[in-house]
């Protein structure tokens, strides 16, 4: 009876696209359910939840999810295309804050080709009045930084930056102890060697902050006044660049589109990055500094700068081919030597559209 009942699962896994044991990018790449793909694209929580029960496999998360959205431009019918709309709209102005530093939560890199990791701190510790303090040293910003996040009751708040810059490695040893009046002292030490990389000299010993400081974000709109002024926003205005979009929500804060026709080659250049960068679910800055055409996108999970961002990573993109039904899109990410990637984005036009039928990594480095 059990071996009858387990055949019969296994029958409805393959019958769903699916099947027991195999990597779910293969599952994807012949499935022909539009409900489970747009599922995956669309609930995070589950496309983690379908990954994970198919044990380590390659393509992670982000790239199952990709392939997804991907698979539904290539299957082309009128279902599928509704689903894709559908994702589009729901990932509209979404907000492109930091997510909970939860420690042991799952931490995105916004870049497809790169690892994920969880939420690790360098230090928690417990203050007097029951909250629990977390520090990070994190590269989503920029160069290596140190963030707080607080927690009262077991919510965590978003990463809270410091303006102080951390080494790439080894991490320092952090010690956080609270002060009257809502100030913590952190007290750095040199870490322990690794190798031979050289030990870092903390610079200095240690600082006091007021978390009433680092919390504060006087226009409301979701960033800190740290943060905004880091990212080179207007901290007192809640739509720095004006454009009716609230920065929170802004995929390209500082950018407001100056024309008012939106042609085909912008059209095709949207729902390539979309294709890539918008199911990452990585709320990390990218930055855009050569001659890649501006555009006001829409639905990233984090915000995109065009300047050198002095770290982060840097994108280039541009159309390399286009017939009348037919178009490839380069493009790269630079995260530093040794961390870079090419992908050709293919797309179709089709009734009367352009949709991403194929991501091909052309190298990686």
């Amino acid at each position: 009876m059990a071996r009858a009942v387990l055949i019969a699962v296994a029958a409805l896994m393959v019958w769903r696209g699916q099947s027991l044991g195999r990597p779910l990018y293969r599952d994807i790449d012949r499935s022909s359910d539009v409900a489970w793909l747009e599922r995956l694209c669309t609930d995070r929580a589950y496309a983690e939840a379908e990954y994970a029960q198919r044990g380590a496999n390659t393509a992670g998360v982000k790239g199952n999810r990709s392939a997804a959205y991907v698979r539904l431009g290539l299957l082309g019918t009128e279902e599928s295309l509704a689903a894709i709309a559908r994702i589009e709209k729901m990932m509209h102005q979404r907000s492109v804050l930091p997510e909970p530093a939860t420690p042991d939560a799952p931490m995105y890199h916004p870049a497809p080709h790169m690892g994920d990791w969880t939420w690790r701190p360098l230090v928690q510790s417990r203050l007097q009045d029951g909250r629990d303090v977390a520090a990070y040293s994190l590269t989503a910003y920029g160069p290596p930084a140190l963030f707080l996040a607080v927690a009262a009751g077991g919510r965590w708040s978003p990463p809270l930056m410091i303006p102080l810059q951390m080494p790439y490695y080894p991490p320092l040893k952090i010690a956080i102890s609270g002060l009257p009046k809502g100030r913590l002292r952190l007290e750095f030490g040199a870490p322990d060697p690794v190798g031979n990389v050289p030990v870092y000299a903390p610079t200095p010993d240690a600082i006091e902050v007021a978390l009433a400081e680092v919390q504060r974000d006087t226009d409301g709109d979701g960033w800190t006044d740290i943060m905004e002024r880091h990212l080179q926003l207007n901290w007192r205005d809640a739509d720095s660049d004006r454009d009716g979009i609230p920065d929170g929500q802004d995929a390209t804060p500082d950018y407001r589109e100056r024309r008012t026709a939106d042609d085909e080659d912008a059209r095709i250049l949207r729902r390539a990055i979309f294709a890539m960068f918008g199911l990452t679910e990585s709320p990390g800055a990218l930055f855009v500094a050569d001659d890649s055409r501006r555009l006001q996108l829409d639905g990233l999970p984090g915000p995109l700068f065009y300047r050198e961002g002095n770290g982060g990573v840097r994108l280039t993109w541009k159309i390399l081919d286009k017939t009348a039904d037919i178009a490839t899109v380069e493009l790269t990410d630079f995260e530093g030597a040794l961390a870079a990637s090419g992908n050709n984005v293919t797309l179709k036009k089709i009734r009367g559209d352009w949709y991403v039928v194929e991501i091909k990594m052309t190298w990686i480095s």
